[in-house]
């Protein structure tokens, strides 16, 4: 079976990187990929009757594309009709409301009711409740980072 691809590409991700790589299976063909500081990426091929670089593929294409545009818990939809892509994710609202309906991605979500398995604390709570993350208060290490017992009381 013929192929209908002119790259050949290998990801890889593990404990020790995160790459990306190419080949091109026509060596006729001249390729780059960009990638910029901001995230703008874009491949271009070399047209060597217009002896110029045509962008053959990019992105971000539409808002969805750039991250955290619905902030957390926001749900990015590029087909919505209605021209605003974000949408509240089940069980939670819109922060501010009345930014919310400015339709720009400026306001952030929260959850609805507040009643959770698992409740959330701000950074100043914790610090407090840790004595500043005090050493002699670590209990070790988990997946997610240092473990604290609390000396202080959360309520």
């Amino acid at each position: 079976m013929p192929r209908n691809y002119i790259f050949n590409s290998s990801h890889v991700e593990n404990a020790d990187e995160i790459s990306f790589s190419y080949t091109i299976l026509d060596p006729t063909i001249f390729s780059r990929l960009t990638l910029s500081e901001v995230g703008f990426s874009e491949r271009l091929t070399w047209q060597q009757d217009q002896r110029s670089w045509v962008r053959f593929w990019f992105v971000p294409k539409d808002q969805c594309d750039y991250y955290s545009h619905c902030g957390a818990f926001g749900l990015c939809n590029p087909n919505i009709l209605a021209g605003f892509v974000c949408e509240c994710l089940p069980g939670y609202e819109p922060k501010v409301q009345s930014e919310w309906y400015l339709r720009n991605g400026s306001s952030r979500t929260k959850e609805i009711g507040g009643n959770r398995d698992l409740p959330m604390y701000d950074l100043r709570t914790i610090i407090s409740a840790t004595d500043s993350f005090a050493l002699a208060n670590k209990l070790g290490e988990g997946g997610f980072g240092s473990v604290y017992k609390v000396i202080h009381c959360l309520a």
